[in-house]
């Protein structure tokens, strides 16, 4: 796959993956670490994985290290410094007055089954914004 794809993914609430694309995975922690392993090994030889959440102390996650050496990445973000209790009220009064648009975030949404379709317009550079795969 083309290492320079780029793609929105979303995790799911169990934790797993909803979709890979191209060389990059997300995985959202939500029970035990089987979703960052599972991202891990769906991600491409040179892929990057972006952990989201925390583990709770104790529990480890069990990858194969070998490709960490020849170019695989995993790593956590940064939750930033939001206070989603003050930030999501706020969010929510500034789009009620119009003072803030989430059009064109993402502009295009493809079911799992066309993900072809979805890398085939990111390729081309057909497709404006970005692409999100709905895995439901």
């Amino acid at each position: 796959m083309d290492q320079n794809l780029t793609c929105v993914l979303h995790g799911t609430a169990d934790g797993w993956p909803n979709a890979v694309c191209g060389e990059l995975a997300f995985s959202w922690l939500a029970e035990g670490c089987a979703g960052w392993q599972q991202a891990y090994r769906l991600c491409g030889a040179r892929g990057r994985v972006v952990c989201v959440g925390v583990p709770a102390h104790g529990e480890n996650v069990s990858i194969y290290t070998l490709p960490l050496h020849f170019g695989k990445r995993i790593t956590g973000s940064h939750g930033g410094e939001a206070v989603p209790h003050e930030d999501i009220p706020r969010y929510l009064r500034l789009w009620r007055a119009g003072r803030l648009s989430f059009d064109g975030l993402v502009t295009e949404t493809y079911p799992l089954e066309q993900i072809n379709t979805a890398i085939s317009r990111m390729r081309s550079g057909d497709a404006v914004g970005r692409c999100c795969l709905d895995c439901r």
